[in-house]
């Protein structure tokens, strides 16, 4: 996977943005010319995205706990 992508995730906080990311990937990996090699590629980047979104939740969370205190 591009070094440069996966960067380029984690350097975003925007949820919003990264969810619009996925989206466009997701239609990506839909077209029926994309052969199985680049569908995995791809896949591997919204597993990434995922990753990066459920991280931004997480710490999100934590600041609305520390909050309650």
């Amino acid at each position: 996977m591009n070094g440069e992508f996966y960067a380029k995730v984690l350097a975003t906080t925007d949820g919003s943005a990264l969810e619009l990311l996925r989206d466009q990937l997701v239609k990506e990996v839909c077209a029926a010319h994309v052969n199985w090699q680049t569908r995995a590629e791809v896949y591997q980047k919204i597993q990434v995205i995922n990753e990066r979104l459920m991280q931004l939740d997480a710490l999100a969370e934590g600041r609305d706990q520390s909050r309650e205190l």
